[in-house]
């Protein structure tokens, strides 16, 4: 998939080439694909733009899509209705969301999938909505190099070994 922050580059041709890829057995689904407002390292319009083809194809082909969703939760949800009635499976990656969203994201059938952001003293409402999210829709990932877990945070670049922080964390709010 094309990354939100790469959206200004994509062109008919990126699509083609993106179309022409899943055509290989091994691909499983579109993404990482969605929003992101935080940055804007590509302008708002071209990452519309470029989720919703996307998605468009993720339905065609009958693929499930890893969704970035980020202070833009809004808008993807806007466009999954316009462009995404056809999408049955998705992921919401790196989910920083309120329980509120994650009850939104819950009622489409999709899974979340939840980092070592858990673990940040600051990110109760992300906690607060993992909280909520049953055990057969929830993932877990470290989305490596970023977001290591407490009590790596500050010292160590992430990697798959720290997620034994995120899980146990996950694990106490699951009770």
């Amino acid at each position: 998939g094309i990354h939100p922050h790469d959206a200004k580059d994509m062109t008919a041709e990126t699509i083609t080439e993106l179309k022409k890829l899943t055509q290989n057995e091994k691909v499983v689904a579109i993404g990482e694909t969605g929003l992101d407002f935080h940055y804007n390292f590509s302008p708002q319009k071209d990452q519309r733009r470029a989720f919703a083809q996307q998605l468009k194809i993720a339905a065609e082909l009958n693929l499930p899509v890893i969704i970035h969703c980020r202070e833009a939760f809004n808008d993807t949800m806007d466009i999954l209705e316009q462009y995404g009635l056809g999408v049955k499976r998705a992921v919401f990656h790196c989910f920083s969301g309120s329980g509120e969203q994650a009850k939104i994201v819950l009622d489409k059938g999709f899974y979340i999938s939840f980092t070592g952001v858990v673990t940040f003293r600051n990110a109760e409402k992300t906690r607060a909505a993992a909280g909520i999210v049953p055990l057969d829709r929830l993932m877990l990932e470290t989305d490596c190099p970023y977001m290591s877990p407490e009590p790596c945070r500050k010292q160590k670049i992430n990697e798959p070994a720290l997620m034994i922080h995120t899980a146990a964390r996950l694990a106490e709010l699951k009770g």
